[in-house]
Parts: C-alpha cells; sequence; structure tokens
C-alpha cells in the first residue's frame, strides 16, 4: 500500500532495499555477483539503487565471504 502511493507521486524507495519487494534467495547472489560486469551492474541486478553505498558494502562483504573476486 505504501509502494502503490509512493508509485502514484513519483517517490522512488528503491534506496531503502531490494527494489523487488523481497529478499534475495541467496542462492541468486553468487550468479548475480560472478556475471556482473561492474558493482553498480550487480546492485542493479540484486534490486538496489546503483548508488547506495552501504548496499555496495554490503554486497562486497557478501562477494568476499562466497569468494567471489569483483576487483572492478
Amino acid at each position: 500500500m505504501l509502494r502503490d502511493r509512493c508509485d502514484g507521486s513519483w517517490i522512488s524507495y528503491a534506496h531503502f532495499g531490494t527494489s523487488r519487494g523481497r529478499s534475495l534467495p541467496p542462492q541468486e547472489l553468487p550468479q548475480i555477483l560472478r556475471s556482473a560486469a561492474s558493482w553498480s551492474e550487480a546492485m542493479m541486478r540484486a534490486g538496489y539503487s546503483s548508488g547506495s553505498g552501504s548496499a555496495q558494502t554490503s554486497l562486497r562483504r557478501s562477494a568476499s565471504s562466497l569468494g567471489v573476486d569483483k576487483r572492478r
């Protein structure tokens, strides 16, 4: 309901978490991290705003714990 109101008023809520409205299944994250050409692309595929510093930090930490090398 809140998302509908935001959509109707052209208010972005993407920076408050995943834009999918659900948590990202853990099995999707390694594939997203490995196939993305950049951190920005990985963030967008995961449903985060590409400008979110906290989301990028979280994804970098996840990549490290999964052993995914993303030095871009």
